[in-house]
């Protein structure tokens, strides 16, 4: 009854939220491709280009919290839905900018927009599935990172060739393309998405067994007022481990079309096609992790591990960024690394914290975290201005998710194993 219950949970509201969350972060990150024609057109140097791709997470640093607040308010499928339709509405009106300003305003406003889908999708998957069972399905949901890339690359590639060819800038109309199928699917959300007790498809004791899964799941945990999880150091330690993986992931998201322009391909379409390859390689990774991780229980070694793979990754990036087959194996181990790190990392929270207290919590480790989204990308940028060479910021890339390794291994060492 267990394995068919939840299968039959997985199937209908995982399908619809992998979509949105590809879509979601083809949104955020298409500005990458966008880089290889838009900074000689509007004359953006490294740098600029790094700061607007990263202003769009202080926009979702300060809207974090207030977002999944309202999330658990009004409801997941109304807010979800809302969020969508408004960022997929800036997303595609940022073929309109003409200069660094707006290219900021435009980035920062989407910010604020994508805040609460993320942590309110992963508050959502806990208010279905207990703990044990949460590390699989998030994988699965942030596997859309990978499906982005593998779709998103040779379609983005695809759409700046042609439009290239008929005299119009590609990379405008990318961002109105790529903009539309996200509005589409907001006005969808509330109709598919659902809680235990509104879901027609489930029967009185499919309801029944699942609320007892979560209630058991719970007494496992400590319960906590609002305002003391701000003071709850786990959740700060989280939120520092959670900035050295998105360090590397947004160093991949922003720069993998510039680091295999740098390899030698210089077609865009072969750009975008060869993007694929590094996020192929990943899905098969994070699926095959997260459930060994679920399988044995064990989450310590396997984070670990992966941080390792990604370090490895950047470092031979950096090393052997000329060569395009070398550079092609160390960006696929770098890429599959760091997506397989971050949903195993989310199984982590609301493992300790549970209900209103879990969903602040991982709105704080998110906001926080993320905030390396903007420090990346600038300082990368502004290494690549400084140096003329991507090695070091690559270098210094590697370095900040070798240490999140190990803020790993200590937090889990010094954590309960009943906890994880």
């Amino acid at each position: 009854m267990n394995d068919s219950i939840y299968k039959k949970v997985s199937w209908r509201i995982m399908p619809f939220l992998l979509i949105c969350y590809t879509l979601a972060y083809l949104d955020r990150v298409n500005v990458s491709f966008a880089k290889i024609q838009m900074v000689s057109d509007l004359s953006l140097s490294e740098t600029v280009y790094g700061f607007g791709a990263g202003i769009f997470f202080i926009g979702y640093f300060i809207f974090e919290v207030p977002s999944n607040y309202l999330l658990v308010k009004i409801g997941p499928s109304r807010w979800l839905g809302f969020l969508m339709v408004v960022w997929g509405v800036l997303s595609a009106c940022t073929m309109f900018i003409n200069s660094a300003n707006e290219y900021y305003v435009l980035r920062f406003t989407l910010g604020l927009a994508e805040a609460g889908f993320f942590p309110g999708v992963i508050y959502y998957l806990s208010e279905w599935y207990p703990s044990y069972k949460r590390a699989k399905v998030t994988a699965i949901f942030f596997s859309a990172t990978a499906i982005s890339g593998i779709l998103g690359g040779p379609i983005s590639g695809f759409i700046m060739d042609i439009f290239n060819q008929y005299h119009y800038d590609g990379w405008r109309m990318l961002f109105l393309i790529e903009g539309i199928p996200t509005i589409i699917l907001g006005f969808l959300a509330p109709k598919i998405l659902s809680s235990i007790d509104k879901a027609k498809w489930l029967n009185q004791q499919e309801r029944e067994y699942l609320h007892q899964q979560l209630k058991q799941d719970q007494l496992n945990h400590q319960q906590y007022k609002k305002m003391t999880i701000f003071l709850d150091i786990r959740v700060w330690w989280l939120s520092l481990i959670y900035f050295c993986g998105i360090t590397g992931l947004y160093a991949i998201s922003f720069y993998l079309p510039t680091l295999i322009e740098d390899s030698g391909v210089t077609n865009i379409f072969m750009i975008g096609a060869i993007s694929a390859i590094p996020y192929i390689f990943a899905v098969i990774v994070m699926i095959a992790v997260g459930a060994s991780s679920d399988y044995f229980k064990e989450r310590k070694y396997h984070l670990v591990g992966i941080s390792v793979m990604a370090v490895i990754g950047f470092v031979g990036i950096g090393l052997f960024g000329g060569n395009t087959y070398l550079a092609l194996i160390f960006m696929s181990l770098a890429t599959a690394g760091i997506l397989t790190l971050i949903p195993l990392f989310w199984s982590l929270p609301a493992v300790i914290l549970s209900g209103m207290a879990a969903a602040i919590a991982i709105a704080i480790i998110n906001s926080v975290g993320n905030l390396s989204g903007f420090v990346t990308p600038y300082l990368v940028g502004y290494i690549i201005d400084s140096t003329a060479s991507i090695s070091f910021a690559l270098y210094m890339v590697a370095a900040v998710v070798l240490i999140g390794a190990i803020l790993i291994y200590i937090f889990l060492t010094k954590t309960s194993k009943r906890e994880i």
